[in-house]
């Protein structure tokens, strides 16, 4: 469904008469792969690169290298209305709802807006798909004429999740889609998700940094650090066996839900290294518990630990921190 080759993005910041402007690699050659009706989650701490990355997924940011394939069409090449003719096909899903939604706008003009856009539907039929959204995400058809303010968080999100799916499309970027939530409405909106991606046998980009939800909803697991995957796998090998250090460290975050369980948290010290620099050698190399002599003078590429599981580590030998 969706193919990404060695995707990189930098920005400028400052610079004036008295001095140059500083490049930050914000997304650093990333490739990933996305199977139709399949769910990747995208994880790794805050300032990883993981929303830039997903907006130039979607070419809301131009990215400064790189191809993204859809559907054999690398969307770097294109622009205008071919690019637009072929959104209806891809969507995204904000963080905030309320902030995603223009509070001018009935519910009816928000997810009318991209059928208006992307199909031909007499009035008539755009009122009947949109009714039809609206059951889809859980609401009636009545709340069509509200505005946004007149909802709850969680029925916002369920407005942005039916505007996504207003075109059926293919592929659908979910960033961080339930953090602005409460905890019991977070449930909810997963199991939305889960039902609407089986029905319609849709492709998912989840970045979270909660990785209980990627553990229920992904089928694969994608960790970035400082604007480069270090390990992919299926979800499964990766909760269970992880093979990168920043990994392990990832997950001794998760916490159990059990009060007699005692879980051993990782703490990686030292300074996390400048976006402004690369790095030729890992870059949690200043970090790592485990690093070995050959981490000292080369960056490692994906290699494969375990079948289809791969991590950017030169320690070959499965090692976990103790």
């Amino acid at each position: 469904m969706i193919k990404i080759e060695n995707l990189s993005k930098t920005f400028e910041q400052g610079g004036n008469f008295f001095s140059n402007s500083k490049k930050i690699y914000a997304v650093s050659d990333v490739s990933l792969n996305i199977e139709p009706g399949k769910a990747v989650g995208l994880v790794g701490e805050s300032g990883c690169g993981k929303s830039t990355f997903a907006r130039c997924v979607l070419q809301l940011i131009k990215p400064t290298s790189g191809s993204v394939f859809f559907k054999d069409v690398d969307l770097t090449k294109i622009a205008g209305n071919s690019l637009r003719k072929l959104r209806a096909k891809f969507q995204m899903v904000f963080q905030d709802p309320g902030e995603s939604l223009n509070p001018r706008m009935k519910i009816s003009e928000i997810i009318g807006e991209p059928l208006n856009l992307h199909t031909n539907l007499s009035t008539e039929q755009k009122r009947s798909r949109m009714e039809e959204i609206m059951n889809e995400v859980g609401l009636k058809t009545d709340h069509l004429e509200r505005f946004p303010h007149q909802f709850s968080g969680g029925q916002q999100q369920r407005i942005g999740i039916g505007r996504a799916i207003a075109t059926k499309p293919n592929f659908i970027i979910l960033d961080e889609p339930t953090s602005a939530l409460d905890v019991s409405i977070r449930g909810q909106i997963l199991k939305l998700l889960q039902d609407l991606r089986h029905r319609f046998n849709l492709s998912y980009l989840l970045i979270t940094h909660d990785l209980s939800v990627v553990l229920n909803v992904c089928d694969y697991v994608a960790v970035m650090y400082l604007g480069k995957i270090v390990e992919i796998g299926t979800t499964k090998s990766i909760f269970n066996s992880p093979q990168h250090p920043y990994t392990q460290a990832l997950l001794s975050s998760v916490p159990i839900p059990d009060p007699l369980s005692k879980s051993k948290r990782i703490k990686l010290k030292g300074e996390i290294p400048s976006p402004t620099k690369i790095h030729n050698i890992c870059a949690l190399h200043g970090r790592c518990p485990l690093k070995i002599a050959h981490c000292d003078y080369e960056y490692p590429s994906l290699l494969e630990k375990n079948t289809g599981h791969f991590a950017a580590c030169w320690n070959t030998n499965n090692s976990k921190i103790n």
